[in-house]
């Protein structure tokens, strides 16, 4: 599976649109009480989003589905498209921890996790 391309991502592909109108009945909220699909549906619907979010997808889906993969790390990652692969994490179900040294985002398994 390709990785997201850094070049992509590094010209500032990636942007926020905070108003497109989304639904917010999916009843899962993270500790701040903003509906995680929301930071999703909002990136899918931009299409300067769509192909990062899409790829992203992609990646976590497969990487859930190795056995042998117990990490799967992001790096060279502004804030929004962190906040994205935190969102996408946490959709299936995976733990993630920011990676400092290199502006990214590891994601780890662990047994709650699921396609």
């Amino acid at each position: 599976m390709k990785p997201i391309d850094e070049a992509e991502t590094a010209a500032g592909s990636v942007t926020s649109d905070s108003n497109s109108p989304c639904p917010s009945d999916t009843g899962v909220v993270d500790v701040n009480g903003t509906d995680l699909d929301s930071v999703l549906y909002n990136a899918v619907r931009n299409p300067k989003d769509r192909l990062f979010v899409l790829k992203l997808e992609q990646q976590c889906e497969a990487f859930a589905k190795d056995d042998s993969q117990t990490q799967l790390e992001f790096s060279h990652m502004n804030s929004y498209q962190r906040l994205i692969i935190y969102r996408m994490a946490a959709h299936f179900k995976m733990v993630h921890t920011p990676n400092t040294l290199n502006k990214g985002v590891l994601i780890h398994k662990n047994e709650k996790s699921e396609v």
